[in-house]
């Protein structure tokens, strides 16, 4: 039922996406870069990018690995179809829409996924089954500290945010999956809006509202009566996980 909301969520999105998903292109930007850092004289052939959106992390990666044949897969049709207008002129990527938790993905040298497992209810499993899947698994995730002074102010108006797990949940997630070779890192990224419908609509056009869609009244109670700026952060958990 919640990856269904998901689903609707980014497929409405998917139009918007690229227009202010700014930082969610500076993360991708970061986890392609630590990639390629810790694999220095290796060059995958098959790469798989998993929760795609518009393609940020392939496209990154193409710069670098122009001959690498790619599966982009997302849950939300409407955002594969921005991709493949994108790539239009690339013959080496091919597109696959649907859950990642259940399909059933080749073996591949190297699984990418930028800002996506936050939203799958068992990330413990799917990072397991790709993990199974690949010889090298890279990601990036938000952290349960994401947002922390926006959460603080739905808090005060009885609103419930997301739920996302702790750096320290996620090492040991991963570490239970014995890489041979393995990197963690944090990062944040300071965002600012003039008020609290600036900050919602921001949300809305990247699709990230999933848990904004109940009770109407209380965000309506929010956008009245809470005017001040908002200062908050994306906090975002990096790995690197190697056979």
């Amino acid at each position: 039922m919640f990856l269904k909301q998901v689903q609707h969520s980014f497929n409405k999105s998917a139009t918007s996406y690229e227009s202010v998903g700014h930082i969610q292109r500076l993360i991708a930007h970061m986890l392609v870069k630590e990639i390629l850092d810790n694999m220095v004289n290796k060059e995958p052939k098959q790469i798989i990018d998993i929760g795609t959106g518009t393609g940020f992390v392939i496209e990154e990666l193409l710069k670098h690995l122009p001959h690498a044949t790619y599966t982009a897969n997302d849950l939300a049709c409407n955002m594969i179809e921005i991709a493949k207008a994108k790539f239009i002129n690339f013959q080496n990527i091919n597109y696959l829409v649907g859950d990642a938790s259940t399909l059933d993905f080749e073996y591949s040298d190297l699984v990418t996924s930028s800002m996506s497992l936050q939203w799958f209810p068992d990330i413990k499993g799917v990072l397991k089954k790709l993990y199974n899947k690949t010889a090298v698994l890279s990601f990036s995730t938000l952290l349960k500290e994401n947002f922390k002074e926006w959460y603080e102010i739905l808090y005060q108006f009885n609103i419930s945010p997301p739920n996302f797990h702790t750096k320290k949940e996620l090492e040991e997630i991963c570490l239970c999956l014995n890489p041979r070779r393995y990197r963690f890192l944090n990062r944040s990224y300071m965002i600012k809006f003039n008020n609290a419908l600036e900050m919602i609509k921001y949300l809305k056009k990247l699709g990230a509202n999933v848990n904004n869609n109940g009770n109407k009244y209380l965000v309506k109670n929010l956008l009245d009566n809470y005017k001040e700026p908002i200062e908050t952060r994306y906090e975002v958990f990096f790995a690197i996980l190697e056979k």
